[in-house]
């Protein structure tokens, strides 16, 4: 009876489903299908501005630097999380800087234009911490930069590289230490690729040279020689001159096994788009099962941003802008590739223009699946724009019919009816034992959750929460909750204080000479109070009891 009872709720399930979301050709270009996108405005940025770094903190996401109207320093950033919305004052003005979110949720941001008008080099690096909302200073670089380029290593270590109009090196910096030049590089670059390569290495390619011309296809190697990829010399990375490159945002690899590839936006010598896959040191034109169009609803696409993978979903995006401002989103599935298929293209469009959307807006993939557009340029960097959209590809309303939904309704109604005819009650002993709510977890999903906790040192945030660790599995909170109950016997808080508390005890043995108040906030303890309770609760001692047994 239960069978019947379930066998109609998903039938019922299946016919709103297909009513309500799924993507279906509303359109064919040139043979190509496209799919409506929907777009939502949202209210505009307080200060119009490009040349800003764009950076997603959990729900939410920072705009910060860049410049404004006139071509004037923008010096505050712009945050928006959890309905809120603030403005933070940085410690310095950073126009096209490298920015670059740490593992412990921090995000870092460096250089840029030293005046207004794009003049000049700055040194200066700063950090914002979300668990305090404030930005702090860190060393400066070792050369004044303006579109540089970073990637986090391991043990925190930050590998940099790119300027404009002066010249260039790979530099690196050590937590504790400064940053300082490891090695001199074959061809200065402004926003260069700076790809890991290994645990412990990293590759430098592409981008433009400091006087804005194209680059040739050498790479550079932190640790060993340079080398020659001819791929690149047919298909050339794309740089928008605006926003720089950042690793994370294009990574399909596994870092826990070491596994490093990333997808990279190419274009040929005729403006033809393509998919770079470069896994370590090897790079291959990603195949899609039909070339990525450059004719969209109103006129020639141009491909703006960079290649935003989701690497759970094994789902790519390539934003473009066509000529009559409707906004594109080419979807590419790379998850079948790795069994020798093709990946799959599928073309998302707005069916309705974006009057003041720019022709290069700044582009971030959101925790959501959405893709936000905040801020950007047209035709002059004089005259930036504060318009912020939201993408939600394959969200658009289809028009489908209402029979299977009525179908599914009335059946539905026919068995609960018969159920409930036939249905005797029972005694106590006869009832059946209640079923769980909560989904058995995969068996390595606990195992999948030590390693983000383990190799992205996840617990070293200070706000992290649950929702966190399911974004990063693709999953939901209750499924994850279930997990770490039912292997841990624990919650959630326990779970991440013992991975605090143990690496404060690594901290305390490696570096004695640290303040106990520095030890616990950057174990990802809130503050000293909560360091103490939660250390004492757990290991009997208070930290300086335990640090005194050493």
């Amino acid at each position: 009876m239960r069978r019947s009872l379930w066998i109609a709720v998903v039938l019922m399930t299946v016919a709103c489903g297909r009513v309500a979301s799924r993507p279906q050709v509303s359109v064919t270009v040139d043979g190509v299908p496209f799919v409506e996108l929907r777009a939502e405005r949202l209210p505009d940025l307080r200060q119009a501005r490009t040349g800003h770094a764009l950076v997603r903190m959990g729900d939410g996401w920072m705009a910060a630097g860049g410049h404004t109207t006139g071509f004037v320093l923008v010096e505050d950033a712009e945050i928006r999380r959890g309905g809120r919305e603030e403005s933070v004052r940085m410690l310095y003005p950073h126009d096209n800087p490298f920015a670059l979110t740490l593992k412990d949720g921090r995000i870092v941001l460096g250089g840029g234009y030293a005046e207004s008008f794009g003049i000049g080099q700055s040194w200066g690096v700063e950090c914002y911490d979300p668990a305090s909302g404030r930005f702090a200073p860190m060393p400066i670089m070792d050369r004044k930069r303006a579109l540089p380029s970073a990637v986090e290593l391991s043990g925190g270590k930050i590998a940099l590289s790119g300027n404009w109009w002066a010249d260039d090196d790979l530099e690196l910096f050590t937590p504790g230490g400064l940053f300082r030049k490891q090695k001199d590089v074959s061809r200065p670059r402004c926003y260069p690729f700076i790809l890991r390569s290994d645990i412990d290495n990293a590759i430098v390619f592409g981008g433009l040279s400091p006087y804005c011309e194209p680059q040739d296809p050498w790479v550079d190697r932190l640790y060993g020689d340079a080398f020659e990829v001819p791929l690149l010399q047919a298909w050339r990375p794309f740089i928008n001159i605006n926003h720089g490159p950042v690793a994370d945002d294009c990574f399909i690899g596994d870092m826990s096994t070491g596994h490093f590839s990333y997808l990279v936006h190419v274009l040929d010598s005729l403006g033809q788009p393509a998919v770079m896959l470069v896994s370590g040191e090897t790079f291959t034109l990603l195949e899609t099962d039909r070339p990525i169009p450059v004719e969209g609803v109103s006129g020639r696409i141009t491909y703006c941003g960079y290649i935003r993978t989701d690497r759970f979903s094994r789902t790519a995006w390539l934003l473009g802008v066509d000529e009559g401002r409707r906004a594109y989103l080419a979807e590419i599935g790379y998850g079948r590739t790795s069994s020798g298929s093709k990946a799959t293209l599928l073309m998302h469009y707005t069916p309705e223009a974006l009057e003041d959307l720019p022709q290069y807006p700044a582009d971030l993939l959101l925790a959501d699946g959405s893709v936000l557009l905040a801020g950007g340029v047209s035709e002059s960097n004089y005259e930036p724009s504060a318009a912020v959209y939201r993408l939600y590809p394959g969200a658009a309303p289809v028009r489908q019919p209402w029979w299977p939904f009525i179908a599914a309704c009335i059946l539905l109604l026919a068995v609960l009816a018969f159920f409930l005819l036939r249905r005797r009650p029972e005694s106590p002993a006869q009832a059946p034992a209640p079923e769980s709510a909560a989904p058995e977890p995969a068996p390595d999903m606990m195992t999948r959750i030590k390693t983000l906790m383990e190799e992205k040192e996840l617990f070293r945030r200070k706000d992290l929460r649950l929702s966190d660790i399911a974004f990063e599995l693709a999953t939901n909170t209750t499924y994850v909750s279930a997990c770490i109950n039912g292997q841990t016997g624990g919650s959630f808080p326990d779970f991440v204080a013992q991975y605090r508390v143990r690496y404060a005890q690594e901290l305390m043995r490696s570096e004695p000479d640290l303040l106990l108040s520095e030890v616990g906030s950057r174990s990802g303890f809130a503050n000293d109070k909560s360091f103490f309770r939660t250390f004492k609760a757990r290991t009997g001692l208070t930290p300086s009891e335990w640090k005194a047994k050493l």
